[in-house]
């Protein structure tokens, strides 16, 4: 019974790992997005 128990909690957990990773990486991604690139070339922006 524990098994099972512990063999669905670790399921959970390894559905979780991607999304908690993934977040970090958009946050950077929204705070370059948002950024002022006044200093680019027109072309560039």
């Amino acid at each position: 019974m524990f098994k099972n128990a512990f063999a669905n909690l670790q399921k959970v957990g390894k559905s979780l790992m991607l999304p908690v990773s993934v977040l970090p990486i958009a946050g950077i991604l929204l705070g370059v997005g948002s950024a002022n690139f006044s200093w680019l070339p027109a072309g560039f922006r």
